[in-house]
């Protein structure tokens, strides 16, 4: 194992307290990464059972029914758009939290700048596609509301 203030490049290392917090991270973040992974499963398992069981009373409907069906038929397209961009709004952030993770444990071992570097990039890419997502909803909440009014 390095130690924390391993030096390369510019001979600018990072502080022990600031390789302390960095690797308390590591942890952390790849719990997180794995819970919304696991998450991102869980929709997706519920839209295809939800999907591939349609409810027991759309078994005993007779054809002069077909205005249900095909309510029922919008029902499950609505279903797949909405638990799948559920699904990806979930693993893409998932993915960058991983990636995360993982530089900071090659930095543990290693004691590279560059693996810092890595584990930096990775938050500010996180922290730019939340931002992005936060707003597309504040301006969707927002059309929401006045369409109401």
């Amino acid at each position: 194992m390095a130690p924390y203030g391993h030096q390369q490049g510019l001979g600018l290392g990072l502080s022990q307290r600031a390789a302390y917090e960095l690797l308390s991270s590591q942890g952390w973040a790849r719990f997180v990464s794995v819970f919304m992974f696991i998450i991102a499963g869980f929709i997706v398992f519920g839209m295809v059972t939800s999907l591939a069981n349609p409810p027991s009373r759309m078994n005993s409907l007779t054809y002069e029914s077909s205005y249900q069906r095909a309510e029922y038929g919008r029902y499950r397209t609505i279903l797949l758009i909405v638990g799948s961009i559920m699904a990806l709004l979930l693993i893409i952030p998932a993915i960058l939290v991983g990636k995360f993770s993982s530089a900071v444990k090659r930095y543990r071992f290693s004691g590279s700048m560059t693996d810092v570097e890595d584990a930096l990039r990775q938050q500010k890419v996180y922290w730019r596609f939340t931002g992005i997502i936060g707003i597309i909803f504040l301006a969707l909440m927002a059309v929401g509301f006045l369409n109401n009014l």
